[in-house]
């Protein structure tokens, strides 16, 4: 499942787990998430994610950056 390029992303393993490719940092490319991991994204293309079995992911796209983020 291909998940959009996004300014800020933040993407979310609910159920299952997945790996992620296509990110720039290649320490960090092919991650493997597990249920209740996340990623947060600055300025990525398109990344792709893929789950061996069943898996639940939720991901959002946001335009400006979180005030939290910025203390």
């Amino acid at each position: 499942m291909a998940v959009p390029a996004a300014p800020y992303g933040h993407l979310y393993v609910i159920d299952g787990a997945v790996s992620v490719s296509g990110l720039r940092s290649t320490e960090l490319d092919g991650a493997r998430l597990a249920e209740g991991d996340a990623l947060r994204t600055v300025g990525e293309g398109e990344l792709t994610v893929t789950a061996d079995g069943p898996a639940e992911i939720v991901f959002w796209e946001m335009h400006a950056q979180a005030v939290s983020a910025l203390r």
